[in-house]
């Protein structure tokens, strides 16, 4: 092992286990570099610091030892078949984690699941777009289908920003990611939307949630280009999915995982009622707008100066009440990365009030008298 890469980075303290065997000047190179080497007995049979088919080795309990000695409670390993086999054999690990990446490998010297027909190395490999995984017996049953170049690198791109993620908590925060394009409306025959979504494929699955203008449906299939689910009736009748039409813009977001940032407030998706656009006003002092959306008064009454709501799934703070309105002040950004930038006069909005206030009058109910609104529309 030469003396350069990540390993000899200086970023975190490097230690070379190895033998006596080791010659001297790859010894010197790795503390010149900034390791510490240790030297370890050596493995199996003999003394000449080689085990199995005549490879170098170290004894791995001596090591596992020397760690502990050290404060090391804990290690993540990471090698070849060679070294897994030897931690297993001297039933030093405890713990097995597989990794199924979706690439599809094979070639000359390689062979995988398209035998010589597919790429030898990891780089040049052809990505997948996962749509569905279940578990059959001990077995996983992995559908997917093959990306385009362009979706590859995008998946790439992607995978790194979603590597800590998780959609456990499926709720969302009210902070559009992006907005998709649909494809087929659920007002036909059929009640079901398919919508053309800009992120890769792989950033969903089967059974997960995403907003659709805050409006959580379950993702039932893939298209070629982004995903289909299922509209019920309910939904149908409480929200504004009905009469969208192909080629309209709507605004897509994912659930947020537990540990994620609540940049917005607490959206479940289920949509409360529609509003209606009222009038659009320059903000004062120009870089931006002033909308009034005409809100149901049993819904009005959710709603508070400075408090949160959410309109066609995007987080906003209230500017403004009465009785049966409500007002928002949008920011260029929200306005141009949003589709509320294309609401005009008259144009219905899908709303959902804070989940908080319904509980707090819930929770009060016994002393005011009112009842709490907790109907919702949601496309399961």
């Amino acid at each position: 092992m030469g003396a350069t890469g990540r390993l000899f980075d200086g970023e975190a303290p490097t230690l070379v286990a190895t033998t006596a065997a080791a010659p001297p000047a790859a010894r010197a190179a790795w503390e010149a570099a900034g390791a510490e080497v240790l030297v370890c007995p050596p493995s199996g049979p003999g003394t000449d610091g080689r085990s199995g088919a005549g490879a170098p080795g170290v004894d791995l309990g001596w090591l596992a030892a020397a760690l502990g000695g050290r404060g090391v409670l804990e290690l993540l390993v990471e090698g070849g078949p060679r070294l897994h086999a030897s931690l297993w054999a001297a039933g030093l690990a405890d713990r097995l984690v597989w990794y199924l990446a979706p690439l599809a490998i094979g070639g000359d010297g390689a062979p995988g699941l398209l035998g010589d027909g597919g790429a030898a190395t990891l780089a040049a490999a052809r990505r997948l777009r996962i749509a569905s995984v279940d578990r059959l017996g001990p077995d996983l049953r992995i559908v997917a289908y093959p990306s385009s170049r362009d979706e590859q690198s995008s998946q790439d791109e992607q995978s790194s920003q979603d590597e800590q993620s998780s959609q456990d908590e499926q709720s969302s925060t009210g902070i559009v990611e992006a907005q998709g394009t649909v494809l087929e409306s659920p007002g036909g025959a059929r009640a079901r939307l398919a919508v053309d979504v800009p992120w890769p494929a792989g950033g969903l699955a089967v059974g997960d949630s995403v907003a659709v203008n805050g409006c959580c449906l379950t993702v039932t299939e893939f298209t070629r280009s982004g995903f289909a689910a299922d509209v019920v009736a309910e939904t149908l009748r409480r929200t504004a999915l009905g009469r969208l039409a192909p080629g309209d813009r709507v605004n897509l977001e994912r659930p947020v995982a537990a540990d994620g940032r609540l940049g917005g407030h607490l959206v479940q998706g289920h949509v409360d009622g529609l509003g209606r656009v009222l009038e659009r006003t320059p903000a004062p002092g120009g870089g931006g707008e002033e909308v009034r959306v005409a809100i149901a008064p049993e819904l009005a009454r959710y709603v508070v100066v400075k408090g949160s709501i959410a309109v066609d799934g995007v987080s906003l703070t209230v500017a403004g009440v009465g009785p049966d309105w409500f007002s928002v002040a949008l920011v260029p950004h929200t306005l141009a990365v949003t589709t509320l930038g294309a609401r005009r006069q008259g144009d219905e909005v899908q709303l959902e009030v804070d989940v908080l206030a319904k509980y707090v009058e819930r929770l009060l109910e016994p002393w005011t008298g009112h009842r709490a609104c907790m109907a919702g529309g949601r496309g399961r």
